[in-house]
């Protein structure tokens, strides 16, 4: 993100209105660039001004800031660990339906064998030697 760009993002960025990419080149490109933070550090100071009017209290307005960008660094992270645990959860249940069918389908032989060995279930087995019984 060049400095014209990102300062046009400086008033959307302090009303909170900026997409999580365009927040995160914004944080990126103000952390590296003097000139950029400098004058994020004018209209904060101005926006934190008119806010603080009726407030007795703190004025340090860069330690203020500074709490603001890392709170937007912070929101980043947790934003970006939620969809790498939402990307899990979908990949394990994707798994899990994979492994379900494979499971059904792999031998499909086993439930229409009607010899009855250990380890099927009898009744199942009866149910159909009837039904083929019935059908021929």
């Amino acid at each position: 993100m060049n400095c014209v760009r990102t300062q046009q993002l400086i008033k959307p960025y302090l009303d909170g209105y900026l997409s999580d990419r365009e927040l995160e080149e914004f944080l990126n490109h103000v952390q590296t660039c003097p000139d950029c933070f400098d004058e994020l550090e004018v209209y904060f100071s101005v926006y934190r001004t008119l806010a603080d009017v009726d407030e007795k209290g703190d004025y340090n307005f860069r330690k203020k800031l500074r709490r603001k960008l890392d709170g937007s660094r912070a929101y980043l992270t947790r934003r970006s660990q939620s969809k790498a645990l939402r990307t899990g959860m979908i990949l394990a249940a994707e798994l899990a339906l994979a492994a379900a069918f494979w499971g059904l389908f792999s031998n499909p032989g086993r439930y229409y064998d009607r010899s009855g060995s250990a380890g099927q279930d009898s009744a199942r087995t009866e149910l159909i030697a009837e039904t083929s019984e019935e059908a021929g």
